[in-house]
């Protein structure tokens, strides 16, 4: 989700964005609203999720 900015509408993604693990923000263009996502910015600087997130980085370049 951090990489695409898109949440997939599952029940664990949901209790991700209840808990505020994940945030939803809005994007107005032309006026349209565009929502995006993204993991909490606290959560970004755990080591953990730093290490999974360059793995998972790493994945996708291949």
């Amino acid at each position: 989700m951090h990489l695409t900015k898109d949440k997939l509408n599952n029940v664990e993604n949901n209790k991700l964005l209840f808990n505020r693990c994940i945030l939803e923000y809005h994007d107005v263009e032309g006026g349209n609203i565009r929502p995006w996502h993204d993991v909490h910015p606290l959560i970004l600087e755990i080591e953990k999720f730093q290490e999974a997130l360059s793995r998972e980085s790493s994945n996708e370049t291949r």
